[in-house]
């Protein structure tokens, strides 16, 4: 597996650092990143997986720091669509499993939000329980009741985005 240089963060969970690379075979190996977690939207999860694919293209650092700006075209890109309103809303779909019973969520977050709208159309949710929501701008709405009046939450989405990108483009900036 030809490794990409080691990010510089703090530890992850049981002490692992994030780890990204690429078998020969062009298989992608990610750990700690937004792409594996399960909260991360289709979106954001399929642009950083592009990245990482182009990035593993490289024979080196230096060919990696010659293509981020390359690289930062392919976010702008994603960002653009996502402006446009080019990007399918289900791409924009967060999942979470429920830790605790929904009525013990006070903080008025887009999760609770979307947790008390299932709630009060009479979803029966639990500890363990998945829940899909939009970010949008009246906070989070539960997926599956989207009336198509809603509007995505377009800086919360492409502040994610960025912030993918640059979880695996920052290490790289010389």
């Amino acid at each position: 597996m030809a490794r990409l240089p080691p990010i510089e963060a703090e530890p992850i969970g049981g002490g692992s650092q994030p780890v990204r690379g690429a078998f020969s075979d062009g298989e992608i190996k990610a750990r700690g990143i937004a792409l594996r977690r399960s909260d991360t939207p289709p979106l954001v999860a399929a642009l950083q997986r592009e990245l990482l694919e182009r990035m593993a293209t490289a024979a080196g650092l230096s060919e990696l720091r010659a293509m981020l700006p390359e690289l930062r075209e392919g976010v702008d890109a994603a960002v653009s669509g996502l402006r446009g309103g080019r990007i399918p809303i289900e791409r924009l779909a967060i999942t979470r499993r429920l830790s605790k019973a929904p009525e013990r969520y006070v903080a008025n977050t887009a999760a609770a939000a979307a947790t008390r709208e299932l709630c009060g159309r009479g979803v029966e949710l639990r500890p363990g329980s998945k829940i899909r929501y939009l970010l949008a701008d009246r906070g989070g709405r539960a997926m599956g009741f989207l009336d198509g009046t809603e509007t995505p939450d377009v800086a919360r989405y492409e502040e994610m985005l960025r912030e993918a990108a640059d979880e695996l483009m920052n290490t790289f900036r010389g």
